[in-house]
């Protein structure tokens, strides 16, 4: 191998760490985020939500369900649960957790979870300290990354899929992608416009090593 060749091959990895032998599976995490995105699976996870439309009555009131549902994306494309990160159903001998949501209807739980499967930053803080994930710039997102945003009010406060490209008119990259999301579950926005919604001042791109 040449000078200039090895020099070239050091570039490229040091550039897009994780871009090789990857067991992520972008492919199917991105199927999995655009069949579920408008009504959640909830024949296998929880859809944690405070309406009582989806899965009633067997909704979470625990929040949203925008971080369970990235949590979801990126075990269908491989990311092994661990002790830190993880659901499973309850069984008869956990505790009963049950509430009423905002129509009236009253719930129990049938799921438990821990924090980093459900929570902004909780998640954000899992994949990078185990090197699962890095926050990488624009220009390095893939289909299967997760973005998240932030508001002044509320702080990290929202998860979404990148499913997808936005491109010009000559079919090259311009820097905003196409994400799905759970509370309100969408599928068909992009990054950009989530950016400037709900007082997002900014966001920060998580992309998948594993």
């Amino acid at each position: 191998m040449t000078y200039l060749a090895t020099l070239f091959f050091i570039v490229i990895v040091m550039a897009a760490p994780g871009a090789f032998s990857q067991k992520y599976k972008r492919d199917p995490a991105v199927a999995y985020a655009n069949r579920y995105c408008e009504n959640p699976n909830t024949n296998n996870y929880p859809f944690i939500d405070c309406t009582g439309i989806f899965g009633n009555p067997c909704f979470d009131c625990n929040g949203n369900d925008c971080t369970d549902f990235a949590s979801q994306v990126l075990y269908a494309g491989g990311l092994p649960m661990d002790g830190k990160w993880w659901l499973k159903k309850k069984t008869s001998s956990d505790p009963q957790i049950c509430s009423f949501s905002q129509n009236g209807f009253g719930c129990c739980r049938l799921y438990k979870y821990s924090a980093a499967w459900v929570n902004v930053d909780a998640l954000h803080d899992y994949l990078l300290q185990n090197k699962l994930a890095y926050q990488c710039n624009v220009d390095q997102v893939q289909t299967g990354d997760i973005i998240q945003y932030h508001n002044p009010s509320d702080g990290w406060h929202h998860s979404a899929i990148v499913v997808s490209f936005v491109l010009d008119s000559f079919y090259n990259p311009i820097g905003d992608f196409g994400v799905v999301y759970h509370s309100v579950n969408n599928c068909q926005t992009t990054d950009s416009r989530l950016l400037h919604g709900d007082n997002n001042d900014k966001r920060r791109y998580l992309c998948i090593t594993y």
